[in-house]
């Protein structure tokens, strides 16, 4: 199933650009403001809805933040793969911590 965003016009899927160094400069900056708020518990909506209708305004302002330095448009989908790379990348290649936090 391809998105319009993800489609040319044959049909055929395309990649999306690479996340700019700035693009991952400002996710970063506001993983570190929000990081509580999108890893409580609950996340799933179980007991408390709420819960989950807040981490969605949070990531929806994370998206128009990312999109606002970006290369082009972003997912939110997207825009979490790529928290997920960026956390698994720093537990692969411990030097990646540097580079990621800047110490």
């Amino acid at each position: 199933m391809a998105d319009s965003d993800c489609s040319d016009s044959t049909g055929k899927i395309r990649r999306s650009r690479q996340f700019s160094y700035r693009e991952n400069e400002v996710l970063q900056k506001c993983m570190e403001t929000h990081f509580k708020r999108l890893t409580a518990k609950h996340a799933s909506g179980g007991s408390n809805p709420n819960t989950k209708a807040i981490q969605d305004k949070v990531w929806a302002e994370i998206r128009d933040r990312v999109n606002a330095v970006g290369n082009g448009p972003r997912t939110i989908d997207q825009i979490k793969q790529r928290w997920t790379n960026m956390v698994c990348n720093v537990t692969t290649y411990p030097n990646s911590i540097v580079r990621l936090y800047d110490i």
